[in-house]
């Protein structure tokens, strides 16, 4: 199931890349989409008044933001190849800044300075065109990285059904924010804090759940034609 989430603080959007224009408005969305864990009232997001002034003008990219597991790596990767368009990571390329892996940066350095690369690395994007650009699960806690994803072009939020999501970081025991006493609980708490902005910041939600990679590309370019 897809749906359209479209923000309702901006006129027209510029989407060269798409051939066509599109006022953006955001329908509410049903709460059986989301995990029950993830309904809890959250606070609300006090900084939103970045997300309200008058929008940037928008690039042709396609972002995918999204928390971890929910796809974004691989099918940014499908989806590049699909569209015939150059892909850029911004995980990739904090860990080549830094030379380490982002397990180790936040090791080493801590998440401060890993979240002040990630910054740096959207700015140092802001001249890419007709691209795919995937980015790490907390880029979107930062005001200044939602206005320069906007700025890149469509944001598509990519997510799955908790148990779905922790299923697939578990696989992997290198995320350096679960690495507590009990992951999953973590896993929820920071899923519940990052919805909200993956929401607002989102032009499109797609569940990848029980999708394969090239079917979830695929949704994404009918989603954006769409628009």
């Amino acid at each position: 199931m897809i749906d359209f989430h479209h923000f309702p603080r901006t006129a027209l959007v510029a989407k060269p890349f798409l051939g066509r224009d599109a006022a953006l408005r955001r329908p509410p969305v049903s709460a059986h989409e989301y995990p029950r864990t993830t309904q809890r009232a959250v606070p609300t997001i006090r900084n939103g008044a970045h997300y309200n002034k008058r929008m940037p003008p928008r690039g042709d990219a396609i972002v995918l933001i999204g928390f971890m597991g929910a796809g974004k790596s691989s099918v940014g990767r499908t989806l590049a190849r699909m569209a015939g368009l150059p892909r850029f990571d911004t995980d990739e390329m904090v860990a080549a800044r830094f030379g380490l892996t982002i397990s180790e940066i936040f090791e080493t350095h801590g998440e401060e300075k890993f979240r002040d690369a990630e910054t740096e690395v959207l700015r140092n994007l802001a001249d890419k065109r007709g691209a795919v650009i995937t980015t790490g699960g907390g880029i979107v806690l930062r005001p200044e990285n939602v206005f320069q994803l906007r700025k890149l072009g469509s944001i598509v939020h990519l997510w799955a059904d908790e148990k779905t999501l922790f299923q697939r970081v578990d696989r992997r025991r290198t995320r350096p924010l679960l690495r507590t006493e009990n992951p999953r609980a973590t896993m929820n708490e920071l899923l519940r804090v990052r919805l909200p902005h993956y929401r607002q910041a989102a032009d499109v939600e797609i569940d990848t759940s029980v999708l394969t990679h090239d079917e979830v590309a695929k949704k994404i370019l009918t989603s954006l034609e769409k628009l």
